[in-house]
């Protein structure tokens, strides 16, 4: 019998939003505001129908397996720091696709401000946005993951922390790291992780 997995980590839920972006175009606005979806509840293999109309197959496949679970909460809203925006408006027309792995003259903020549907880059270019998203000087990041058996029972349970720095490409008051810059590193993470069986 396969375990499940149940997670609480923001990278799995980058990977749904991902997958829910590539879908956008497929799914009304309107459609998740029906009375089917309320906030706080949360949808798994019981119930999964009343989100079907609103995720694409990747994700409803091993939602009805099991596989995880997803409670809808209210919509947030971050938005960029104004240093970002400022950064993003500067260079916005000079940054370019190198055609290999690269870009070409960033300097901070959205590499990429305005995607078309129409280009056939267009999802590279969304994946360097992401990549230069705003983001803190550093950030840490704390996870759970559980195996879960057939009955329901935790049978494994690790744990980890994400410790995380940006050094180039800081914008407003922020300086990039002097070593970074020579070097070319963006961003260095350091990883603590604990096994537990239960």
């Amino acid at each position: 019998m396969p375990k499940i997995v149940r997670m609480t980590l923001t990278l799995g839920l980058l990977m749904v939003f991902l997958v829910l972006l590539a879908h956008a175009d497929t799914v009304p606005i309107e459609a998740a505001h029906d009375e089917g979806l309320q906030i706080g509840m949360t949808i798994d293999q019981h119930n999964w129908q009343v989100a079907e109309h609103v995720l694409p197959p990747e994700i409803l496949r091993p939602l009805q397996a099991g596989e995880f679970a997803i409670t809808v909460q209210e919509t947030t809203d971050f938005p960029p720091r104004q240093a970002y925006v400022a950064a993003t408006e500067m260079d916005a027309t000079r940054v370019t696709l190198d055609g290999r792995t690269r870009i070409t003259n960033y300097h901070g903020g959205c590499p990429f401000p305005v995607l078309e549907a129409t280009d056939p880059r267009g999802g590279e270019k969304a994946a360097w946005n992401f990549r230069y998203r705003d983001m803190p000087k550093a950030m840490e990041l704390r996870m759970t993951m559980q195996s879960v058996n057939n009955v329901g029972a935790i049978t494994m349970q690790n744990q980890g922390r994400m410790q995380a720095r940006y050094g180039l490409h800081r914008v407003g008051e922020e300086h990039d790291d002097p070593q970074w810059q020579e070097r070319g590193v963006y961003m260095k993470r350091k990883m603590i992780h604990r096994d537990g069986m239960r």
